[in-house]
């Protein structure tokens, strides 16, 4: 096992998981953006009353919040992951295939759920 080409493997892993993250990030802010636009336009034109769009932009506010917030965790899940990959290189294990990265993320993913779901069932 080459060090140096584990080291490769995580680095273009990270640059994909912020790559996704960059990627959502835009692509939520420019929807709502969009939509706020057209919020405003309709207001201008009177076809709704200004109290609408002020609570059209709060909705969209909250929204775009509770979005950007899963955004932001999905993205430190992959931060924590990374950080296991490198203990993994640090102890000279083998760390996993790209694909199989994924398939471990997504089943991480699943598992906190599951745990999520017991802890909230056994209260």
């Amino acid at each position: 096992m080459d060090k140096d080409t584990e080291l490769l493997k995580i680095q273009i892993y990270a640059d994909y998981c912020h790559t996704i993250f960059t990627f959502r990030t835009s692509l939520q802010v420019s929807a709502l953006v969009g939509l706020l636009l057209v919020v405003l336009g309709i207001a201008y034109q009177g076809l709704i009353p200004w109290f609408a769009f002020y609570l059209a932009i709060f909705l969209i506010a909250v929204f775009l919040a509770l979005v950007i917030r899963k955004i932001f965790k999905d993205y430190h899940n992959d931060l924590n992951f990374i950080q296991i990959l490198f203990s993994l290189v640090e102890k000279n294990d083998p760390i996993p295939t790209f694909k199989e990265m994924k398939v471990l993320r997504e089943m991480s993913d699943l598992m906190q759920i599951k745990d999520k779901t017991q802890n909230n069932s056994r209260t």
